[in-house]
């Protein structure tokens, strides 16, 4: 996970620490915050440490404001892209939710075989440059 890179727990976890989490990770205080949400610095407090929840217009400026989706925050999913997201073209007209849609036809063991290539083209991806051109060099003598 590239985006964000918030990694948080999946069990019990609050919106008050999404929220802090998030705040954190994009380095501004509670007054900042406040500031663009135009509430209080005790409302903000409040917030991350559910003492109070935020309503819904709330909600949705605090996911905009991070570029995340509500259900991220509430902590329906670990995905943290908005649902916009799902329109990124790829190639062509090709899109996220093109490749989710068809992720989700696939059998499971195909899912598999899917997951265990994304795997090794991340592994690839964080390899430094000279190394995979390296390896596609050696590849291309053997053909």
């Amino acid at each position: 996970m590239k985006k964000n890179d918030v990694i948080i727990e999946q069990d019990s976890v609050s919106l008050g620490s999404r929220i802090l989490a998030l705040r954190k990770q994009k380095n501004i205080g509670q007054k900042e915050f406040a500031i663009y949400l135009h509430v209080s610095i005790s409302t903000i407090s409040n917030y991350e440490n559910d003492v109070h929840a935020p309503d819904l217009p709330t909600l949705i400026k605090i996911a905009d404001y991070f570029n995340v989706s509500t259900d991220y925050l509430l902590n329906r999913t670990q995905c943290i892209y908005p649902v916009a997201a799902l329109d990124t073209q790829y190639i062509g007209s090709y899109t996220a939710a093109n490749v989710l849609n068809t992720t989700l036809q696939l059998t499971s063991e195909s899912q598999t075989d899917l997951v265990n290539y994304l795997a090794m083209l991340n592994l690839r991806d964080k390899l430094p440059k000279s190394l995979t051109l390296d390896y596609e060099l050696e590849a291309s003598r053997k053909k």
